[in-house]
């Protein structure tokens, strides 16, 4: 224990030596018990205040933890949020790539072949409306690859 208790240490010493010297009178170890409760309660003492300070620094530990892990769970949130935002943001441009590209596909390869063949001017409008309808799906599939890729943990709400 060191040098925090070496005035405890001496008077344990001290008292014990008393207990041990048989030649002591009634009245020395009176004297003596006398002392040592005195020494003891003077420890008991410490020990209160000690204890005192060392719970209202551990309420106020425990208070500032608990900030910290309320903090911690708001910025992870935010986190996750813009996380998200930048992914559907990507999702977003790729689909609107893929639907472009299906588009010209359609306007170069498809259209040419319908006309070639069925020569109706409603079949490439209902491809080129099939398209359209396919953008949120598209833009959700990308979404979804994307969030799994980035290691994205999934709630009801996404």
């Amino acid at each position: 224990m060191g040098n925090i208790f070496r005035n405890e240490q001496a008077k344990l010493v001290k008292f014990e030596e008393l207990i041990k010297d048989t030649n002591l009178s009634r009245d020395d170890i009176a004297a003596a018990i006398h002392e040592f409760k005195k020494d003891f309660q003077d420890l008991l003492d410490q020990v209160i205040m000690l204890t005192k300070v060392s719970d209202r620094l551990q309420n106020k530990l425990d208070k500032t933890n608990d900030k910290l892990n309320l903090t911690n769970d708001e910025l992870k949130k935010t986190i996750d949020e813009l996380t998200l935002t930048k992914i559907n943001k990507k999702a977003k441009v790729v689909a609107y790539i893929a639907v472009v590209t299906l588009f010209l596909f359609s306007e170069v390869v498809i259209e040419p072949s319908i006309d070639f063949v069925a020569q109706s001017i409603y079949i490439g409008l209902i491809f080129k409306t099939i398209i359209a309808i396919l953008i949120k799906p598209i833009e959700d599939l990308f979404e979804h690859f994307m969030l799994k890729r980035a290691g994205f943990q999934f709630t009801k709400n996404h």
